[in-house]
């Protein structure tokens, strides 16, 4: 998605910052999507293999959902971003926490209307809450979003939430997804 949201924007001729940055974004990206493949392809044993893996390292949170942030707003620049970002720290793999997250925003992104709202907060755990002010989710019971190939609205099959719900249980976390009265919402609970 950012990969073709740069791309469009070259095509648009809207200003952005330098081809040689723009460049840089795409060729980043594209490495990124290569590595996403091989999680895709490793999807039934990902479970079993981050169990196992030992890549574990301490990553601020707040920082990593200002990267994705900087770089999906250029995929929709007319969306209102509202962040209330806290210093948090969690102990994960970096590289698949940043896969699980990148899935969730391509999520919001795809059903958001004018807006996408991240918040943070501390109490007993660290809950990170993204949402969208998209229509409510369809189903009897949105936790359905999380199974393995589920069709959406269209008929097309998604494995995005099924990976950002594996990778957030083997990291020892919960995420849920429901409706509120104005939004769509998905809570990562650590």
């Amino acid at each position: 998605m950012i990969i073709k949201g740069y791309a469009q924007s070259i095509l648009d001729g809207i200003d952005v910052d330098s081809e040689k940055s723009v460049a840089q974004v795409i060729k980043t990206e594209s490495e990124r999507l290569e590595r996403r493949i091989t999680q895709l392809l490793r999807l039934n044993t990902l479970s079993h293999a981050l169990e196992y893996s030992e890549n574990r390292e301490i990553v601020r949170v707040d920082r990593l959902l200002k990267s994705l942030v900087s770089k999906f707003s250029v995929v929709r620049p007319e969306l209102n971003w509202k962040l209330d970002l806290k210093e948090l720290e969690v102990k994960v793999d970096p590289e698949v926490i940043l896969i699980a997250f990148e899935n969730i925003i391509e999520n919001q992104l795809r059903y958001a209307e004018s807006s996408i709202e991240i918040l943070m907060d501390v109490n007993e755990k660290i809950e990170v809450k993204i949402s969208n002010d998209g229509p409510p989710f369809e189903l009897n019971d949105p936790m359905e979003l999380f199974d393995s190939y589920k069709k959406d609205k269209e008929g097309k099959f998604g494995l995005g939430l099924a990976i950002v719900r594996q990778v957030i249980e083997v990291h020892g976390g919960t995420i849920i997804a429901y409706n509120t009265n104005k939004s769509v919402e998905f809570k990562i609970i650590f």
